[in-house]
């Protein structure tokens, strides 16, 4: 403070630098401060002598940074309010006027002084603006600092109409950011989608009213309610359907393709993605088809490949997630990334690839890693692990597959924890760990029925039959497999039913029925048109070949 006052006249100038922030232009300063030319240079020469700013190139390009945080805040304390007030305004005035490119880049730089200024209404605006900025940039905590900010605002002003309009905006632009970064399960994601549905049917807004359920539909999906969810997921098609919006109506469609395939009807789920992916197609250019934060043919294209390898077409599975890949590489939009490698090291672990998985989950673990991405995070752990215990070390895929496990749940997530605690059982039965394989079994089937989540419950058969076969029951084993095989075909997975075959006819090769199940594992693997080289079909051959 004393050196402050040592220096007379410039004085004035550190205190309007202070109000700029800890770093202020020439350009700036000499708009807020309106002072002669020469009068300027002689106090900002002042400055940089005391050493109390340091300055980088020549006014009037030169730019000042303030020796220390400390200095600036110094500075500012001895402001009056009233000037603090008055200064900020002036700032803000100036900003608008003169400096419409950096406004533009930096909403936030103008909202901080409009707020300081007490200018709260504008303030709010650009909060929003900012936050929608940072979340278009993937700078997702940022855009969650700027949009909380703008709601703190708003719930300190009266509740009119207009103020509520302006908050259902915020609320709207706050879910993607904090689904990117919570998941999509997390409290704070349905707090934000709920009050965006209840202030969007109170004002009829149709498309904001569709964006709320569709963050609703993910929260519910993701945590495992299904049936609420396909209740969500049929208002919203037919609000889709009202609008003339066709990234809106994929995105319904979606929802509900989702859905049925948790369900296991895989052959309604594909009907469903792809009308999605015809509307995103001849709505233009799917890069542009963005919905709460994710571009949702890369969606479409994730769940299309897992879809697909159940029902059999394990070629086209492949080239759907790499689809979904390629796109998510030329957006460069880092949480569609994540989806896109997620979903691909899911679908090479149904199609038993332990090295291809490795690589997909480590590359969606380090964007997940850098970005803040809790939920896929997780989930690369558990395929991580998964890929570790078939490549050997099973204790260690164990613990990697048990931390993944309870980090999903820890976002609030319960969907696919079936298939998650049906690996895990498969994984400590090949440990001869067989009572925590039970364990883990008994909890997967526990959920898939809470949840009514079956999709899995054929291959949730084929692991119980394994560790039937481990404990010496081979009538058990037999039921289990012919159980697998009738789920399988109920859903019509052909990929699980050729499994559970294949598994069959091996535990029967040295029995008098052997006949009758090779007759049944011909059939299944004559009705395949592709995926020649994946490990199942390879199985199934090999076996065919040997007992024919």
């Amino acid at each position: 403070m004393a050196r402050l006052d040592y220096l007379a006249s410039a004085k004035d100038l550190v205190q309007v630098g202070a109000a700029i922030g800890r770093e202020f232009t020439y350009e700036l300063l000499d708009a807020v401060a309106a002072r002669e030319r020469a009068d300027l240079d002689r106090g900002l020469a002042r400055l940089v002598r005391s050493e109390l700013v340091f300055q980088r190139g020549t006014p009037p390009e030169a730019v000042y940074t303030f020796k220390h945080a400390l200095v600036q805040d110094v500075a500012y304390a001895s402001l009056l309010k009233s000037r603090r007030s008055e200064l900020h305004g002036r700032i803000a005035a100036v900003l608008e006027a003169r400096f419409a490119d950096l406004v533009a880049r930096q909403p936030e730089l103008l909202a901080h002084h409009l707020t300081a200024a007490g200018l709260a209404d504008r303030a709010i605006d650009f909060w929003l603006r900012a936050g929608q900025l940072a979340a278009g940039r993937s700078a997702n905590r940022e855009a969650i600092s700027h949009l909380t900010t703008a709601l703190e605002m708003l719930g300190n002003r009266p509740p009119t109409d207009d103020q509520l309009r302006r908050e259902l905006e915020v609320q709207i632009a706050l879910g993607p950011p904090l689904i990117a970064t919570g998941g999509f399960a997390a409290p704070e994601v349905e707090a934000a989608h709920a009050r965006a549905e209840h202030l969007a049917r109170r004002f009829g807004h149709r498309r904001h009213l569709a964006g709320a359920l569709r963050g609703l539909c993910y929260v519910n999906h993701v945590r495992g309610r299904i049936q609420h969810t396909s209740e969500l997921g049929s208002e919203l098609v037919d609000l889709a359907e009202q609008d003339d919006n066709l990234v809106m109506q994929a995105d319904a469609h979606n929802v509900l393709g989702f859905n049925l395939f948790h369900q296991g009807e895989h052959r309604s789920a594909r009907e469903h993605l792809e009308i999605s992916s015809a509307r995103i197609l001849h709505a233009g250019d799917p890069a542009d088809a963005l919905s709460r934060g994710v571009n949702i043919h890369v969606f479409g294209c994730a769940y299309s490949a897992h879809v697909g390898w159940h029902l059999g077409f394990a070629d086209a599975a492949l080239r759907a997630a790499q689809d979904a890949i390629d796109l998510s590489d030329r957006l460069a939009h880092p949480f569609s990334l994540a989806v896109a490698l997620s979903y691909a090291a899911m679908l090479h672990q149904f199609r038993r690839e332990p090295t291809e998985v490795r690589a997909r989950a480590d590359a969606a673990s380090s964007i997940c890693t850098e970005h803040g991405f809790s939920y896929y995070r997780a989930w690369a752990a558990i395929m991580n692990g998964w890929a570790v215990a078939e490549e050997g070390d099973v204790e260690d895929g164990i613990a990697r597959v048990r931390v993944g496990v309870r980090d999903l749940r820890a976002t609030g997530a319960e969907l696919r924890l079936p298939h998650y605690f049906g690996i895990l059982a498969d994984i400590c039965r090949r440990a001869q760990r067989l009572d925590d394989a039970a364990f883990a079994l008994a909890e997967a089937r526990a959920v898939a029925e809470r949840n009514d989540e079956h999709w899995t419950d054929a291959n949730l058969h084929l692991i119980e039959g394994d560790l039937a076969l481990a404990i010496g029951d081979q009538a058990q084993a037999e039921r289990c497999l012919r159980r697998a095989m009738e789920s399988a075909q109920a859903q019509n997975a052909r990929a699980l039913l050729l499994r559970g075959s294949t598994k069959l006819v091996r535990l029967l090769a040295a029995g008098d029925r052997r006949a009758g199940a090779y007759d049944e594992l011909a059939k299944i693997y004559g009705s395949f048109t592709e995926g020649f080289e994946t490990a199942d079909l390879k199985d199934a051959r090999a076996l065919l070949d040997e007992l024919a």
